[in-house]
């Protein structure tokens, strides 16, 4: 069976409750509307192991399942 990403709009609390979900970066995007960028660049930050930084109460994530 083959892994795929999906892609989540969270909570920055404890619990990281999802707020969308959407199976590409640019779908997210428009669910949200969000910057393609914004959503890259939060992703990136996560895989590196910084933590989300800004005035908003969610993040996005990337989810391989």
């Amino acid at each position: 069976m083959r892994m795929r990403p999906v892609y989540l709009m969270v909570t920055q609390d404890k619990y990281r409750l999802p707020l969308a979900v959407a199976d590409t970066k640019t779908e997210l995007a428009e669910i949200t509307g969000s910057s393609l960028s914004s959503i890259c660049h939060s992703i990136a930050r996560q895989r590196a192991g910084k933590k989300a930084t800004g005035k908003t109460n969610f993040k996005y994530e990337e989810v391989w399942i």
